[in-house]
């Protein structure tokens, strides 16, 4: 927790592991251990090379900037951070020169350039990429030490250069929905303000589109989405009832396509339940895979819809098999009475009595901060003695206001 002295100009090299290694977490505070604001830890000028794993790996770090690296010939990662925390100010890399394989190296190329954290925050400016030329090469990865189907989160890019074939070569993904790198200026892909994202069929017709640069040696490939495709973290879990959803993987449908999303007992930020990348301004129809004699009404769950702007919001439909007496999500228990809109208010809903078709939103409307995660609840009650509609009160709808850059 306490700052950092000067770290400067130093040189690691043929390590049997690390170039540089902060192990378990560092998250440097103005008081140290008595807290107060985060403070920056700026690593700065290192030459690192021929290590026997990464040139520099972090587990757990806060506003760690990494300033003017020169990074080559490392046998699997030149930068890998697990996980990072702070805001948009850090932690970063930046000014800084990754080379997969040298003249030097003999033949044994690094196989990626910076694998990005699993979660939480990370800027890349004025990074450049060099010697990434084979395919089994990648100047980016995602998801430092994930679990299969984690992730989701984004990452910002600037000023980022390629060298020497590099720019075919520029990411490769493990698995859909697992990561967001958000280019700034355009010069990660081309497309300023796009996502760089793994495929999947949720993802806009016509907005985004399938890149062969993203799509390196791994079975996913990547797609470019363009700013109006601007793409959202949902992860929930606790459906009830347990023992009917518990190990249920579901389908989410929009106008675009489908995806299967599995349930996982190992998630980031919501266990034993599901998460997925989708885009804003959509309706997505969530479907359970169930046999047909279980039941597939949920009566509850829990979840979170992360990195939310004001002006997003998404529209989230299910089917009942029973007409249920009323529901609540976050603290809203009135139906709104009619088809929603995206210009309703967080947590509106409204049952169709015929169809048995549920739909709610999901919305940062009104929020001053431009970035939010939201988090609500979900139930399906039954009416109290007095009757329905039962009238709103204070409930469980939060939401944190993230980073200003």
């Amino acid at each position: 927790l306490f700052r950092s002295g000067v770290f400067r100009n130093n040189v690691a090299h043929t390590n049997a592991e690390f170039g540089l290694r902060i192990w378990e977490t560092y998250t440097p505070k103005e008081f140290g251990c008595g807290g107060g604001k985060d403070v920056d830890a700026v690593f700065e000028g290192l030459v690192t090379y021929a290590n026997g794993i990464h040139g520099l790996e972090f587990s757990v770090v806060g506003h760690v900037k990494i300033v003017g690296f020169k990074i080559a010939d490392n046998r699997d990662s030149g930068i890998e951070i697990q996980e990072a925390y702070g805001d948009w100010r850090g932690p970063i890399i930046k000014d800084t020169l990754i080379i997969s394989h040298t003249i030097a190296n003999r033949g044994r190329p690094q196989t990626a350039g910076i694998r990005t954290p699993n979660q939480r925050l990370l800027v890349v400016s004025n990074v450049t990429f060099a010697r990434f030329d084979s395919d089994e090469l990648s100047c980016l990865r995602a998801c430092s030490h994930c679990k299969f189907r984690q992730g989701g989160y984004q990452y910002w890019f600037e000023k980022i250069r390629f060298l020497d074939n590099s720019s075919d070569h520029k990411a490769g993904f493990q698995w859909e929905h697992e990561v967001l790198f958000r280019d700034l200026d355009g010069t990660l892909s081309g497309v300023v303000n796009g996502t760089v994202t793994p495929t999947n069929g949720l993802l806009p017709a016509g907005v985004c589109e399938h890149r062969p640069e993203f799509s390196m040696n791994l079975a996913v490939p990547g797609s470019v989405c363009k700013p109006e495709a601007y793409l959202l973290r949902l992860a929930w879990n606790r459906v009830e009832p347990l023992a009917t959803f518990a190990g249920r993987d579901l389908t989410v449908r929009n106008q675009h396509g489908s995806s299967l999303i599995p349930w996982r007992h190992y998630r980031l930020t919501h266990l034993d339940g599901y998460m997925l990348t989708l885009p804003s301004q959509h309706r997505h129809n969530l479907t359970y895979i169930m046999p047909p004699h279980l039941d597939t009404d949920v009566t509850s769950f829990s979840a979170g819809l992360y990195n939310v702007r004001p002006q997003d919001a998404v529209i989230l439909e299910t089917t009942y098999d029973t007409a249920p007496d009323h529901f609540r999500v976050g603290s809203n228990r009135k139906d709104i009475g009619r088809p929603l809109k995206f210009s309703d208010n967080h947590t509106s809903w409204h049952f169709d009595n015929v169809t048995l078709n549920l739909e709610y939103i999901l919305s940062a409307k009104g929020k001053s901060e431009p970035f939010s995660d939201l988090t609500y609840g979900f139930s399906k009650e039954p009416c109290p003695v007095s009757g329905c509609p039962v009238p709103n009160v204070g409930g469980d709808e939060e939401y944190e206001p993230k980073w200003r850059r």
